[in-house]
């Protein structure tokens, strides 16, 4: 299978319509059913080890079984060459950095509602045993405008299960997540990830959401040391629960952390 889709090829039961978009290990393309005509997303491993491969039949097996309104389902696994290909419910929508951006105006109510449906989406992963462990604006899509946004969780690449040991795709003793939003115990050995390291990127996101990044960006060696040392900033603009809430999600020592997203 060609690393890039031409629009109109078959893929199993699906045409292609076009490519969304591409990341570091999965090219996604916007696929049409040719039977049922129905519209979906694929995301498409690029060439890799095994471990790849592996990694998106996790990220489908978890997405599968948490069945939301605020996360993006799987709807399908198909494999051509070797090569899983996971079908995903199709989101019209933006990240959530760049809804932000289109939306600079935006009311408090407006971001404690995109807060609410991020906390409830994950919340509802955790209620079903999985950790996210990579919650940043890339992988929440926004619908709608300010008047009604909708949020959906996206990219369940680097979930773990809370109670039952890792399956090896992704240990390998290096800090997994994106750095600005990775929690001190990702950055270390990883042992202690429970629900709280998506705790610590939602505080994060609630200070994206109200104007002011919790950590400057700078030198990954320079960021991981602020991490540790809990050297954050709370946005101005944050209403005085929300900056509560951020100071509480952000502390470094995981038994001073807030400790579900339902806190």
């Amino acid at each position: 299978m060609p690393s890039n889709l031409e629009a109109g090829s078959r893929i199993d039961r699906y045409e292609v319509v076009r490519e969304i978009g591409q990341g570091g290990m999965a090219v996604v393309y916007e696929v049409r059913h040719v039977e049922l005509g129905s519209r979906h997303a694929l995301k498409v491993m690029r060439p890799g080890p095994p471990e790849l491969a592996d990694r998106l039949i996790q990220e489908g097996r978890v997405q599968a079984g948490l069945r939301h309104p605020n996360l993006v389902a799987v709807t399908d696994v198909v494999v051509v060459d070797r090569r899983p290909c996971l079908v995903l419910e199709l989101v019209d929508g933006a990240p959530l950095d760049e809804w932000l951006l289109a939306h600079p105006d935006c009311t408090d109510e407006t971001r404690r509602r995109i807060a609410a449906q991020i906390c409830t989406a994950v919340a509802h992963a955790h209620a079903h045993g999985t950790i996210h462990r990579d919650l940043k604006p890339a992988n929440l899509l926004v619908l709608g405008d300010e008047r009604a946004p909708w949020v959906k969780v996206a990219d369940f690449g680097l979930a773990k299960w809370l109670h039952a040991p890792n399956p090896g795709v992704t240990r390998a003793g290096l800090p997994l997540g994106t750095p600005r939003y990775m929690a001190p115990e990702q950055i270390h050995d990883g042992s202690t990830i429970d629900a709280r390291t998506d705790v610590f990127a939602i505080g994060c996101i609630l200070a994206d959401l109200w104007g002011r990044p919790a950590f400057d960006e700078k030198a990954i060696p320079d960021l991981f040391d602020d991490i540790v040392e809990g050297r954050f900033q709370v946005p101005e603009a944050a209403p005085p629960d929300v900056a509560a809430a951020i100071r509480a999600a952000l502390q470094p020592n995981l038994e001073r952390r807030t400790g579900s997203v339902a806190a």
